[in-house]
């Protein structure tokens, strides 16, 4: 691309506004999401940095994230590439006797804003002031934004020569890769000892660092966990600890008295089960029920609200008292019980 004119054209906004958009200050929300413990899990999720886009720039960026997807990435790259995702990512493993995966450290902090005018300027072939522009739009501080919708694509582009050099240190070793956005995963009949010291001392050739408590290392006979998903042999199995998840919702929903609280269990119910089905087919059932779950709990919340507040009638559909008592019926049957779960799930 020759010109910044040509630039706004394809993206469909003035080179002014770009220009403006592309400073730091006044077009980022930046804030910190608190480290918060799971109240169903008990886990606890750490506190991080979140640098969100104002809603002008993150319209542009998805723009760019779009044209972005058209390039061709290698079969290895499941993360931000059209018809592909975490399920994809895991299923490129199925059958393998040894897994091992390796997590890349603060991912997004870390690739700079040098790297991103490198991708495109080199790659992409941009002139100098139009990868300049880009690189602007695309970062925050000189390095990608967590909360941006091009930085999982642009993650991988601008690190392509991390993951390529994995890849070629994978096949000598005969082992198959997969890349996650910051998930590296390598498997094949057997993981070399050395294998761990070799990613990481590439990882850290190319100024990243791997989070060391999160590499793992599967062997033959063993479930293997790949971005979420169990491999149960030649089939991808939703974790146990999921359904122990989706079952203390179903507790909770069901102890709970208001109607407000009741509805919004519902639907991070229904959430979790139309994820696990999309895993594992043996869901299906359970993610079907969670639905009509979530269409009772609303069906009751409007049943209960003001008239000015409830929204206009429909002329169709389940809207009269009796079918809001029969759509009630649903959340006081089906309770999920430890028997329901698939017994091969780890």
């Amino acid at each position: 691309m020759s010109s910044k004119k040509r630039l706004g054209k394809i993206l469909g906004v003035n080179v002014g506004d770009l220009m403006r958009l592309s400073a730091d200050e006044g077009n980022f929300e930046v804030f910190e999401l608190e480290a918060e413990v799971c109240e169903f899990t008990g886990k606890t999720r750490k506190a991080r940095w979140v640098q969100n886009p104002v809603p002008e720039l993150k319209a542009i960026l998805a723009r760019i994230t779009k044209l972005l997807s058209r390039v061709h990435s290698p079969d290895y790259c499941h993360g931000a590439t059209p018809g592909r995702s975490y399920r994809s990512n895991a299923q490129a493993h199925v059958g393998a006797q040894s897994v091992a995966t390796f997590d890349l450290k603060d991912f997004f902090p870390s690739t700079t804003s040098k790297q991103v005018f490198r991708f495109f300027r080199k790659d992409l072939e941009c002139a100098p002031d139009v990868a300049g522009l880009l690189t602007d739009l695309c970062t925050h501080k000189h390095v990608l934004p967590t909360g941006a919708p091009s930085s999982p694509i642009l993650a991988y582009w601008a690190n392509r020569g991390l993951f390529e050099t994995i890849d070629r240190r994978g096949k000598v070793l005969q082992l198959k890769l997969s890349v996650y956005v910051d998930d590296i995963t390598l498997s094949g009949d057997a993981i070399p000892r050395s294998l761990a010291d070799q990613i990481e001392g590439i990882v850290k050739n190319h100024g990243h660092k791997l989070s060391g408590h999160k590499t793992r290392i599967f062997g033959p006979g063993r479930p293997k966990h790949v971005t979420g998903v169990v491999i149960a042999g030649e089939s991808l199995r939703v974790p146990h600890a999921r359904f122990r998840k989706a079952r203390a919702i179903r507790i909770a929903f069901d102890a709970e008295k208001d109607n407000r609280r009741r509805a919004l269990l519902a639907a991070k119910l229904c959430g979790l089960l139309g994820e696990a089905a999309f895993l594992d087919p043996r869901y299906k059932r359970m993610a079907r029920d969670s639905v009509k779950l979530l269409a009772a709990a609303k069906a009751q919340l409007r049943s209960r609200l003001p008239r000015s507040m409830a929204g206009p009638r429909r002329k169709r559909g389940r809207s009269n008292p009796r079918t809001v008592e029969t759509l009630g019926s649903v959340q006081l049957t089906g309770q999920l019980a430890p028997s329901d779960a698939p017994n091969d799930c780890s």
